[in-house]
């Protein structure tokens, strides 16, 4: 599983195409004698040059523009991003996070495959079309990437994707693999989990085909992947205030794993959010207002990132 990403300049509540700050995947051979070591250093090193880029464009600063991106072309450029992000997440490295996600939703998926029906999945960002949900019977998977490198892999940008009009053409299962700290400002990151519950389905729970009273049931579900130090070591964000983030859009962690280096949640959808909340005025008048999340600081000191998300 993969990434997809990028923001807009303008102060609307739409979030510019992403696809001008997704890495294109790589068209030669995949080297997998890659050292963890040097793979790490590229994908961090294309990090900083990104948000260093993006820091330049905001202030259009175009000498500092043609710096970063003459140093981005000289160290492999996007090439050499996303050859580095496929070894780090090929099975042989243990890098495949759709594994966990399996794992984790493994009752769900018994009921599912006994009833002879599927669950629709949406893979964002997909980096390769055979991973451990391909031998998963009980799953019909959709693929989408800015930059499709495989036939399986539908070029989209999850951000241009209309909209599910009916239950029928949503998803039980979102996966949004190092995905959403790829979108370039906080504000594209809140759009982008808004958008998630768009996609998901009101109620999965009717797939198995029996009453579930009685029995946990996970999906409708996004799977959230991010850098560990994403919700570990933010001045802005901790694994708390993203829960209220998520409760605000209807959904709540059931499931969360950390690494040394990833954080990995399961969010089910329970459709009705927090994040439209009633009010009432100094004149009694009884309205309704949307939940913001603002950039606020929660853990001042020096040596943290500056990861955010917010909702506008």
């Amino acid at each position: 599983m993969g990434a997809n990403r990028k923001p807009s300049k303008q102060g609307s509540l739409r979030a510019k195409s992403l696809s001008a700050s997704r890495p294109r995947p790589p068209r030669a051979a995949l080297s997998q004698n890659l050292s963890s070591k040097a793979t790490r250093t590229v994908i961090r090193k294309h990090h900083v040059l990104q948000k260093q880029l993006s820091a330049a464009r905001a202030s259009s600063d175009q000498e500092t523009i043609q710096r970063i991106e003459t140093e981005i072309r000289e160290t492999g450029g996007l090439t050499a991003y996303q050859n580095a992000s496929l070894v780090g997440q090929s099975n042989p490295r243990g890098g495949d996070s759709s594994k966990l996600l399996l794992e984790w939703l493994e009752a769900d998926l018994s009921r599912i495959g006994k009833s002879g029906k599927r669950l629709r999945l949406l893979e964002v960002g997909a980096i390769h079309p055979r991973n451990a949900i391909t031998v998963q019977s009980a799953i019909e998977a959709t693929r989408i990437d800015l930059r499709s490198s495989h036939p399986d892999i539908e070029q989209q940008d999850f951000m241009d994707r209309p909209v599910p009009r009916s239950e029928d053409q949503k998803f039980d299962i979102l996966s949004l693999s190092l995905v959403l700290n790829y979108s370039g400002t906080p504000a594209s990151r809140g759009l982008m989990l808004a958008r998630c519950a768009q996609f998901l389905r009101e109620d999965s729970s009717q797939l198995s085909g029996q009453s579930l009273k009685n029995t946990t049931v996970l999906i409708p579900a996004l799977f959230l992947v991010l850098p560990l130090p994403c919700v570990t070591n933010s001045r802005y964000l901790t694994l708390d205030h993203l829960q209220d983030i998520m409760k605000a859009l209807g959904f709540a962690m059931t499931k969360c794993k950390q690494t040394q280096k990833l954080s990995y949640t399961l969010w089910q959808y329970h459709h009705h959010g927090t994040r439209i909340e009633s009010n009432t005025d100094e004149g009694g008048r009884l309205g309704v207002r949307s939940r913001r999340f603002s950039k606020q600081e929660l853990n001042p000191g020096v040596g943290r990132n500056n990861f955010c998300v917010v909702l506008e």
